[in-house]
């Protein structure tokens, strides 16, 4: 398997302490990573600055990760999502983007981060909006309504 790019920054969200520092020491061989430990945090780092990318925890305290996969897609299209469930990837909404199943190998977890960061890298971000609105050279969107 080819390593992972190192350049990409990754924002990791997981509520429990020990496996949000877990994910960490993992992502961080291969990715810029921050992490937090809620929907609303990871909400506040996306205003600092960019990402590339986004693993959840699906079962967080608030918005749950799916929703905040949703919220991202909405607002920062060009954030690619991956979605970590304990449970059974089928009591899960509708959505669109990547679910694994935990536990999850690092062998796994790289490969579908990589896999979705180069398909998200074909993808044009201008897809994801709602009719009427366009992305400014900023990234900001106009004419959306929040």
């Amino acid at each position: 398997m080819k390593p992972p790019h190192p350049f990409r920054r990754l924002l990791c969200v997981e509520d429990d302490p020990s496996m949000r520092a877990s994910l960490g020491r993992l992502l961080s061989r291969h990715y810029d990573t921050t992490e937090v430990g809620s929907a609303e945090a990871a909400l506040d780092e996306l205003s600092k600055g960019p990402f590339d990318g986004l693993l959840t925890d699906f079962d967080l305290p608030g918005l749950s990760g799916v929703e905040l996969c949703d919220y991202v897609r909405r607002r920062h299209p060009e954030v690619w999502c991956v979605v970590l469930t304990g449970a059974a990837p089928e009591r899960l909404p509708p959505h669109e983007f990547t679910v694994l199943t935990k536990p999850v190998s690092a062998i796994r977890l790289f490969a579908e981060l990589e896999r979705e960061a180069e398909s998200w890298a074909r993808h044009d971000p201008h897809d994801q909006l709602e009719q009427g609105e366009s992305l400014n050279p900023g990234g900001s969107r106009a004419g959306a309504v929040s």
